[in-house]
């Protein structure tokens, strides 16, 4: 069964049919993004907005890093440097995800409106994702099987979309959307990646890896398990097309509807605070 066709595996609460919608037409910097994804939690969670669902891009482009990952064993800095590119630490966990030409969504709901557990939900909106890049003519599917062992974890790179593992959305068993999940103050946060294009040799350049043979190793991996939207459609969709799909998707799997939004005031309040005191310092993208 397809995940249009699927049902929820959750219940969500007749009081989380009405959602925000931020389309951010203007790329903000890494530090604003996660920023912003951090702001609406919390706006959620002190009840003033109701569930979000974001699309943004990143300028520059940008490596983002799992919040549990090793900076030092993980990141080239020069790497970055030498292609232009930021990196910032994601609030969520996961490995690590380069940001240049794609689509990037975050979903800012209650626990008490989506119901279930973290496997559960990610699935939920797993189908959702899937759902709407059908829409868009790719046949996305839910990965099925098993969640990765600690052997598939030694064998993969810290690149997230070296390997699509449960419930991720992949075409053909190659991984198309890389997603990560956090649960903060009553609040689920999950956000991820859709690549437009894919760059394998950039995604390398921008990991620490020690070898030119692990690099080797690391971008065949990358071809035989990462695809992009370019690979998978005649033309490669807009920005704004995708989201379009996406957004088909979410209404139909969740069976809920949108309100398009901006920040409020106080949310961009708390953005430039973040930015200032967490995201955009050097102490906290390389702590561990």
């Amino acid at each position: 069964m397809s995940p249009a066709e699927g049902k929820s595996e959750v219940t969500l609460h007749p009081r989380g049919r009405n959602w925000r919608l931020l389309f951010e037409r203007q790329p903000r910097s890494a530090a604003e993004n996660m920023a912003v994804d951090e702001a609406l939690l919390r706006a959620h969670a002190d009840g003033e907005s109701p569930p979000v669902l974001r699309f943004y891009r990143w300028n520059p482009p940008a490596l983002s890093i799992g919040y549990f990952q090793s900076f030092d064993r993980e990141v080239d800095p020069e790497g970055c440097r030498s292609l232009g590119f930021d990196w910032v630490r994601r609030p969520t966990g996961g490995r690590a995800v380069l940001h240049e030409d794609e689509l990037t969504y975050s979903v800012i709901i209650s626990e008490e409106i989506l119901r279930g557990s973290v496997l559960q939900t990610y699935s939920t909106l797993s189908r959702a994702l899937a759902c709407g890049l059908q829409k868009l003519g790719v046949d996305a599917q839910l990965t099925g099987g098993r969640p990765p062992t600690r052997q598939d974890r030694q064998d993969s790179s810290a690149a997230c979309f070296d390997t699509p593992t449960v419930n991720e959305v992949a075409v053909q068993q190659k991984k198309i959307v890389g997603s990560a999940q956090v649960r903060r103050r009553g609040v689920i946060l999950q956000h991820g990646s859709i690549p437009l294009q894919l760059n394998r040799h950039k995604v390398v350049r921008c990991l620490h890896l020690p070898s030119e043979r692990l690099r080797q190793r690391v971008l065949q991996t990358l071809q035989r398990k990462a695809t992009s939207l370019a690979e998978l459609c005649d033309e490669t969709p807009e920005f704004r097309e995708v989201g379009e799909g996406l957004i088909a998707g979410f209404e139909q799997v969740l069976d809920i509807q949108f309100d398009s939004d901006q920040l409020s005031p106080a949310e961009r309040r708390d953005v430039c605070r973040l930015v200032q005191d967490k995201y955009g310092r050097c102490e906290f993208n390389r702590k561990r």
